[in-house]
Protein backbone atom coordinates (compact mmCIF):
# COMPACT_ATOMS: atom_id res chain seq x y z
CA UNK A 1 0.00 0.00 0.00
CA UNK A 2 1.08 3.52 -0.65
CA UNK A 3 2.04 5.91 2.10
CA UNK A 4 -1.09 7.96 1.43
CA UNK A 5 -3.24 5.05 2.54
CA UNK A 6 -1.33 4.67 5.79
CA UNK A 7 -1.60 8.39 6.47
CA UNK A 8 -5.36 8.12 5.96
CA UNK A 9 -5.60 5.09 8.27
CA UNK A 10 -3.53 6.89 10.91
CA UNK A 11 -5.70 10.02 10.70
CA UNK A 12 -8.88 7.95 10.97
CA UNK A 13 -7.46 6.15 14.00
CA UNK A 14 -6.49 9.44 15.54
CA UNK A 15 -10.05 10.73 14.98
CA UNK A 16 -11.52 7.65 16.69
CA UNK A 17 -9.17 8.06 19.67
CA UNK A 18 -10.02 11.76 19.99
CA UNK A 19 -13.77 11.02 19.81
CA UNK A 20 -13.38 8.31 22.46
CA UNK A 21 -11.52 10.70 24.75
CA UNK A 22 -14.11 13.44 24.18
CA UNK A 23 -16.94 11.00 24.94
CA UNK A 24 -15.26 9.74 28.08
CA UNK A 25 -14.54 13.28 29.30
CA UNK A 26 -18.18 14.22 28.77
CA UNK A 27 -17.36 16.94 26.26
CA UNK A 28 -19.12 14.93 23.52
CA UNK A 29 -22.34 13.56 25.01
CA UNK A 30 -24.44 13.80 21.88
CA UNK A 31 -23.63 10.19 20.91
CA UNK A 32 -25.53 8.99 23.99
CA UNK A 33 -28.52 11.31 23.80
CA UNK A 34 -29.06 10.93 20.04
CA UNK A 35 -28.33 7.27 19.48
CA UNK A 36 -29.10 6.17 23.04
CA UNK A 37 -27.67 2.73 22.64
CA UNK A 38 -29.55 0.10 24.61
CA UNK A 39 -26.37 -2.00 24.70
CA UNK A 40 -22.79 -1.12 24.05
CA UNK A 41 -20.67 1.97 23.97
CA UNK A 42 -19.31 2.55 20.43
CA UNK A 43 -17.01 5.51 21.21
CA UNK A 44 -15.31 3.58 24.00
CA UNK A 45 -15.10 0.39 21.92
CA UNK A 46 -13.57 2.29 19.01
CA UNK A 47 -11.09 3.96 21.34
CA UNK A 48 -9.86 0.63 22.70
CA UNK A 49 -9.83 -0.97 19.23
CA UNK A 50 -7.58 1.78 17.85
CA UNK A 51 -5.33 1.65 20.92
CA UNK A 52 -5.02 -2.11 20.33
CA UNK A 53 -4.05 -1.54 16.70
CA UNK A 54 -1.54 1.15 17.67
CA UNK A 55 0.03 -1.19 20.23
CA UNK A 56 0.04 -4.00 17.69
CA UNK A 57 2.15 -1.96 15.29
CA UNK A 58 4.96 -1.97 17.85
CA UNK A 59 5.23 -5.77 17.93
CA UNK A 60 8.46 -5.95 15.90
CA UNK A 61 10.19 -3.49 18.18
CA UNK A 62 9.10 -5.40 21.27
CA UNK A 63 10.20 -8.75 19.84
CA UNK A 64 13.61 -7.36 18.78
CA UNK A 65 14.42 -6.47 22.40
CA UNK A 66 14.47 -10.23 23.12
CA UNK A 67 13.17 -10.02 26.66
CA UNK A 68 10.77 -12.74 27.75
CA UNK A 69 9.29 -10.58 30.50
CA UNK A 70 8.66 -7.66 28.15
CA UNK A 71 7.11 -9.97 25.56
CA UNK A 72 4.73 -11.49 28.13
CA UNK A 73 3.76 -8.07 29.52
CA UNK A 74 3.23 -6.76 25.98
CA UNK A 75 1.09 -9.78 25.09
CA UNK A 76 -1.02 -9.43 28.23
CA UNK A 77 -1.49 -5.72 27.57
CA UNK A 78 -2.59 -6.44 24.00
CA UNK A 79 -5.00 -9.13 25.17
CA UNK A 80 -6.49 -6.89 27.87
CA UNK A 81 -7.03 -3.94 25.52
CA UNK A 82 -8.55 -6.24 22.88
CA UNK A 83 -10.94 -7.86 25.37
CA UNK A 84 -12.06 -4.48 26.73
CA UNK A 85 -12.54 -3.16 23.18
CA UNK A 86 -14.67 -6.12 22.10
CA UNK A 87 -16.63 -6.13 25.35
CA UNK A 88 -17.36 -2.40 25.07
CA UNK A 89 -19.40 -3.05 21.92
CA UNK A 90 -21.88 -4.89 24.13
CA UNK A 91 -21.35 -3.89 27.75
CA UNK A 92 -18.98 -2.21 30.19
CA UNK A 93 -18.94 -2.51 33.97
CA UNK A 94 -20.10 0.57 35.81
CA UNK A 95 -16.58 1.14 37.12
CA UNK A 96 -15.31 1.69 33.56
CA UNK A 97 -18.06 4.14 32.61
CA UNK A 98 -17.44 7.86 33.03
CA UNK A 99 -19.17 9.51 35.98
CA UNK A 100 -21.41 11.66 33.76
CA UNK A 101 -22.78 8.57 32.00
CA UNK A 102 -23.39 6.68 35.26
CA UNK A 103 -25.33 9.69 36.58
CA UNK A 104 -27.35 10.02 33.38
CA UNK A 105 -28.22 6.34 33.36
CA UNK A 106 -29.28 6.56 37.01
CA UNK A 107 -31.46 9.60 36.23
CA UNK A 108 -33.24 7.82 33.40
CA UNK A 109 -34.91 5.58 35.90
CA UNK A 110 -36.62 2.32 35.25
CA UNK A 111 -37.32 0.81 31.87
CA UNK A 112 -40.55 1.38 30.00
CA UNK A 113 -42.94 -1.54 30.61
CA UNK A 114 -43.87 -1.98 26.94
CA UNK A 115 -40.48 -1.81 25.27
CA UNK A 116 -38.02 -2.55 28.07
CA UNK A 117 -36.30 0.75 27.31
CA UNK A 118 -35.97 3.90 29.40
CA UNK A 119 -39.00 6.17 29.35
CA UNK A 120 -37.14 8.92 27.51
CA UNK A 121 -35.78 6.55 24.84
CA UNK A 122 -36.90 7.33 21.29
CA UNK A 123 -38.61 3.90 21.08
CA UNK A 124 -40.54 4.36 24.33
CA UNK A 125 -43.57 5.81 22.51
CA UNK A 126 -44.09 2.65 20.50
CA UNK A 127 -46.59 0.17 21.87
CA UNK A 128 -47.04 -3.47 20.89
CA UNK A 129 -49.95 -4.12 18.52
CA UNK A 130 -51.98 -5.95 21.15
CA UNK A 131 -51.95 -2.79 23.33
CA UNK A 132 -53.26 -0.62 20.49
CA UNK A 133 -56.42 -2.69 20.09
CA UNK A 134 -57.15 -2.63 23.80
CA UNK A 135 -56.69 -6.39 24.11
Amino acid sequence: MGSGVWVGVFLFGLLVVVLGLLAYAGIWRNWWTRIHMTTGYPPFAGFFAVIFLMLLTAHRSVLEIDSAVLTVVYGLLLAAVLVVGITAWFWLPAAMLPAWLREQKRAEGEACIHTGMPDNHWMAGFRPLEDRDGR
